[in-house]
């Protein structure tokens, strides 16, 4: 509700919302989420959204926007490259689209392997931020970005988000084997 408030503003004062949805699928509940239906409704909303995370194909650069103002659209439309989309990712999507049972399974275990993280987090008592999608966000008493580089783990340091800090960490949620491995590395430095 609190996003389609800002995005209710936005329309109002002639601002441009553009909301990323790259990581909505990953949601058990993603579609009734999504910003989609309120674009008919709203000018000043584009949503976006990419094959790259679900579906591991960023190689493929193939994505979307979609807005209801049709002006915008024009000028989008000129901007765009002839060939936007290649004929392998165009393919690649559409077999992507028809993998129901593949979305499932790959919710199922980001679902389960972000609960793991978060419980083993939580037990070396770092601060986890509440997280529906596959990455989480935890916070520590210490800089963990550098010590863990140096064990071959590669984690987003938040120091440049608005108030965010050094000790304000990103993580993806990977294979049971990564994020064991993960855990292991935050043991050692704890």
């Amino acid at each position: 509700q609190l996003l389609r408030d800002i995005a209710s503003y936005c329309s109002r004062q002639h601002i441009y919302l553009v909301v990323d949805e790259c990581f909505l699928p990953f949601v058990k509940d993603g579609k009734e989420r999504s910003m989609v239906a309120a674009l008919s409704e709203n000018a000043y909303l584009i949503v976006i959204s990419a094959f790259t995370k679900l579906y591991a194909m960023p190689g493929l650069r193939l994505g979307m926007a979609a807005c209801s103002n049709g002006i915008l659209l024009s000028q989008m439309k000129q901007l765009q490259t002839e060939w936007g989309v290649s004929v392998p990712a165009q393919i690649a999507g559409v077999a992507a689209l028809k993998e129901d049972a593949y979305v499932s399974r790959a919710r199922q275990i980001v679902e389960e392997e972000r609960e793991y993280l978060r419980t083993e987090l939580n037990n070396l008592w770092y601060k986890v931020y509440p997280s529906d999608a596959n990455f989480l966000m935890f916070e520590s008493e210490k800089e963990l970005y550098e010590p863990l580089l140096a064990q071959g783990i590669l984690v987003r340091s938040c120091d440049n988000f608005i108030n965010g800090s050094a000790h304000l960490i990103r993580i993806a949620v990977k294979t049971h084997e990564e994020n064991e491995e993960l855990i292991h590395a935050l043991r050692t430095l704890s």
